[in-house]
């Protein structure tokens, strides 16, 4: 289960992720179908515009096949993964103040973990898939997107990559298992995304179970998610 972004307003979005100086996490797997070598933003955490300073910005600014974690302004940066077509990847941002780690990495293996310092600014909005649904579009997959008001440790971010499920309740802003080319938050928060103009496709999603080591599950992803 996965939303395929591969046009200009293919985005979801949602206001209102935290505050100003709130702890933020996002995690998620991405594929890529091509790269053209022009930006491409995959996740913003930001206060709505260019230049706004906000929490979370990951992209391969300003282009190319390496993707980092950057200041939604661009002036400073963490980490560097180098992707390819065809192959899935996992990815996450974690914050509290200024302190952020950036993890990434192919499906097998284990998760590369960089950190540093990441400037902020105002209250902040999540924009998923385009740079805040008008430009900068991916063309690929997203899949198994989880959102935290709390600074994930490693260990919490390598077993939240595992497993559609959230493993970790505690403070979770949202939960998009996009089980269609679908807004709704399964974490149960009510945190619902908003449709760009666009209409996002789904295709198969990354090599993960539903949930690691728990009872077997209902067959369908929709009774799958009722049952979380």
């Amino acid at each position: 289960m996965a939303v395929r972004f591969d046009a200009a307003n293919d985005a979801y979005s949602r206001a209102a992720v935290h505050a100003t100086g709130s702890a933020v996490s996002i995690i998620l797997w991405v594929y890529f179908v091509s790269n053209t070598g022009a930006e491409t933003d995959l996740a913003i955490i930001g206060a709505g515009g260019a230049g706004d300073g906000g929490a979370v910005w990951l992209s391969n600014m300003p282009s190319g096949t390496t993707y980092r974690a950057f200041n939604a302004d661009g002036s400073a940066s963490i980490g560097a993964q180098v992707v390819a077509t065809g192959t899935w990847y996992r990815m996450a941002v974690t914050r509290s103040g200024t302190a952020a780690a950036f993890y990434s990495g192919p499906e097998a293996g284990a998760l590369t973990a960089a950190s540093g310092t990441l400037s902020r600014a105002a209250a902040d909005t999540l924009t998923l898939g385009s740079y805040y649904g008008i430009n900068s579009n991916l063309n690929g997959r997203m899949a198994a997107v989880k959102v935290y008001n709390a600074q994930l440790t490693a260990a919490e971010v390598e077993v939240e990559t595992r497993q559609y499920v959230p493993a970790r309740t505690a403070n979770i802003f949202g939960w998009y298992p996009w089980l269609g080319p679908d807004t709704t938050d399964y974490s149960g928060v009510g945190n619902n995304l908003t449709a760009g103009a666009g209409t996002p496709t789904v295709e198969d999603g990354p090599p993960i179970p539903w949930i690691r080591n728990g009872p077997p599950q209902p067959k369908t992803p929709r009774r799958r998610a009722a049952n979380y």
